[in-house]
């Protein structure tokens, strides 16, 4: 699997090396309208090639047969990294100031069961982003690594842990005003959550 990095439009190709020689088997111009290629991932199974380009704001899903579209995974603005776990789960990265950076998707589930916001470490507005290409699964896909970075060009190795497991989320209930130095009493309960945003490890 072949792809011209930084182009636009996006310029797939697929290979075939078996007999030694590259023999090209499949190519696409311009693929699902994208630009500016950043990064590509074979799934596990060998079927499709799933691509983070600037634009659309999705990561991609190409059949490797024929490079026809094959679904997508919603992310954020602008795609920049892919990486995809023995199991088939997707890492989705996103190079994003104001939302969050890395997205974890079930095989062929096109919405996210968790994400990741990085902190800002730096000195301007909006939060560390996620470098291109910066995702990687462990082995057992029990963790994610993923490489950000600061405006002062600080880099951070930052380790999510359990990334394919839903967080959850706590509601209460309290009343709008209370009488100060008095008991309050709070209700509430935990529900799964189906997207959020935290962070995890950092090793500068």
């Amino acid at each position: 699997m072949a792809g011209v990095p930084g182009q636009s439009p996006v310029e797939l190709a697929v290979f075939d090396v078996s007999s030694g020689s590259a023999n090209r088997t499949a190519y696409a111009w311009d693929p699902g309208s994208s630009s500016n290629l950043t990064d590509l991932a074979v799934t596990p199974d060998g079927k499709d090639v799933v691509t983070a380009s600037g634009a659309p704001y999705k990561q991609e899903v190409f059949k490797l047969s024929d490079l026809s579209e094959d679904g997508s995974y919603a992310t954020n603005p602008y795609p920049n990294a892919v990486d995809i776990a023995p199991n088939g789960a997707v890492a989705a990265g996103t190079f994003s100031w104001y939302d969050p950076h890395v997205h974890i998707f079930e095989p062929g589930v096109s919405e996210p069961v968790r994400q990741y916001d990085f902190p800002n470490t730096g000195g301007s507005s909006g939060s560390d982003t996620l470098a291109a290409s910066g995702l990687a699964w462990a082995p057992d896909a029990s963790k994610l690594f993923a490489v950000s970075y600061n405006d002062s060009n600080v880099y951070s190795l930052r380790v999510l842990d359990d990334p394919t497991k839903a967080g959850t989320a706590h509601v209460v209930t309290a009343a709008a005003t209370a009488t100060r130095a008095k008991s309050l009493t709070v209700t509430g309960k935990v529900e799964e959550a189906v997207t959020i945003a935290g962070n995890d490890h950092q090793c500068p």
